[in-house]
């Protein structure tokens, strides 16, 4: 496959993006992974064996290490836009 040169290039084309709301995804994300615990909750698995005990235990650990990530996530985005945090 030949190479191109240089002028040939394909430069992609620059599309104004609107200003990324960290802080409203973090949020959002924060709702959606509170769902899925609820929806855990609810779903009245019964443990029948080691395997089913372990499968939930990961489950919710996973679940829960997720959100305790987002809560420092928004934690830290909220001081990071305070205005008295700025120099």
């Amino acid at each position: 496959m030949p190479k191109r040169k240089p002028s040939q290039r394909r430069h992609p084309e620059k599309t104004p993006q609107q200003p990324r709301d960290r802080l409203a995804e973090i949020r959002a994300e924060i709702q959606d992974v509170q769902h899925q615990i609820a929806t855990k909750r609810r779903d009245g698995r019964v443990i029948r064996t080691a395997e089913d005990f372990k499968s939930l235990e990961r489950a919710i650990a996973a679940l829960t290490n997720h959100l305790s990530a987002l809560l420092m996530a928004e934690a830290t985005q909220v001081a990071i836009d305070d205005s008295e945090n700025r120099s």
